[in-house]
């Protein structure tokens, strides 16, 4: 599945200045009088959400009230879905699973994405089996595709084994989030929908990306398949790469030096699942 053909891509070299175009347009639309309620900003991390909220705030005179819709996408099922932190899955129930499945999982993962960060050997099988359900794939076919030390029949007992235990307890995971979600969340009708960072959103992530765009009339989505780090953690860059026929290319980069820019274009250069884009750096050598 493709996006909307009125999707507008935007590809953003690094210091191209993204996240400035996205908020520039985003000016444009309350300039013209949409709501700030019916603009939506979706990015992939916690980080860059905020960064975008601080922007708009203050250029814009703005509330964080006045702007419901500017989180990342697991914030945004979690708001609508009607979740409590209670029914999310925390350290605490991690340390119960641990008990009941005779487990050494440390549970370490970042807090506003669910990312998973391998330190014991069960960590990995926590990996796998959140990786498969983040690209939308059967676990043994995801289990064959990673070079782990990892069984078969431990990593099925793991993935059986929570999957009750969320469902005794009534949790759900991050990853859980976005397919409840999927399935019968309460999605939002929007005049204008921003997606920024988006060579680093998952298969699913991307699905529920569609789903916005289904009730929003203008899109808008930004990113740079160059820049593409998360691949590791089951981000598909080459969704980003099907879609950008017809992408608009920032030119100027406010970050690179020119001594910089050389190498990077030599090393980058060589890729050949990549779209070719030209873009000049700042006039200092570095």
């Amino acid at each position: 599945m493709t996006l909307p053909s009125h999707t507008q891509i935007i590809l953003g070299p690094p210091g191209t200045g993204k996240t400035s175009t996205l908020l520039g347009l985003i000016e444009d639309e309350l300039e013209k009088g949409t709501a700030p309620d019916r603009i939506g900003f979706f990015t992939f991390t916690k980080k860059a959400v905020n960064e975008g909220k601080e922007r708009a705030i203050l250029r814009f005179d703005l509330s964080n009230r006045d702007l419901p819709f500017f989180r990342t996408l697991h914030s945004l099922a979690f708001r609508q879905l009607g979740l409590t932190r209670e029914s999310v899955m925390g350290h605490g129930d991690i340390l119960a699973l641990n008990e009941k499945l005779n487990l050494k999982l440390s549970g370490r993962t970042t807090s506003d994405d669910g990312h998973l960060f391998s330190m014991t050997h069960d960590d990995r099988l926590a990996f796998i089996e959140n990786l498969a359900r983040m690209r939308n794939v059967p676990l043994e076919e995801q289990w064959h595709e990673v070079d782990d030390a990892v069984g078969w029949f431990e990593l099925e007992r793991f993935a059986r084994g929570l999957k009750l235990f969320k469902e005794d307890r009534l949790l759900v995971d991050y990853t859980d989030m976005l397919q409840i979600f999927l399935e019968k969340g309460d999605v939002p009708k929007l005049d204008a929908m921003f997606v920024d960072e988006a060579q680093d959103l998952s298969p699913l992530q991307w699905s529920v990306v569609r789903k916005l765009a289904e009730y929003a009339d203008r899109i808008y989505v930004a990113g740079d398949d160059d820049q593409a780090i998360y691949k590791w953690a089951g981000a598909d860059v080459d969704y980003l790469i099907q879609n950008s026929k017809g992408a608009m290319v920032l030119h100027q980069s406010h970050r690179v030096p020119a001594a910089v820019h050389e190498v990077a274009s030599q090393c980058i250069g060589q890729v050949r699942s990549r779209i070719h884009k030209t873009w000049s750096p700042r006039k200092e050598q570095g």
